[in-house]
């Protein structure tokens, strides 16, 4: 049998990374959007949903770790560019 080359654990975790960079990771989440705004969760919420709906925001999904250490997939909100 061949010998796989080794890898460590942050080699991997790098590569992850960069993997999830090229798949669209771009955005913010609606906690993130409100803490830098100011606004209330249910209020940045109820923003977001109306520019989704108005064609303003488009929604994605993106991987943010959670407090437990564990990558989560999470909707991302970025503004539409105009045409």
């Amino acid at each position: 049998m061949k010998k796989t080359p080794s890898i460590t654990v942050d080699e991997w975790r790098a590569e992850l990374e960069r993997l999830g960079e090229l798949g669209g990771d771009k955005g913010n989440t609606s906690a993130e959007l409100a803490e830098r705004l100011g606004v209330s969760l249910r209020r940045m919420r109820q923003i977001l949903a109306n520019g989704v709906a108005e064609g303003r925001y488009i929604r994605g999904r993106g991987i943010r770790t959670n407090i437990d250490g564990c990558q989560r997939k999470v909707a991302v909100y970025q503004i539409k560019e105009k045409k």
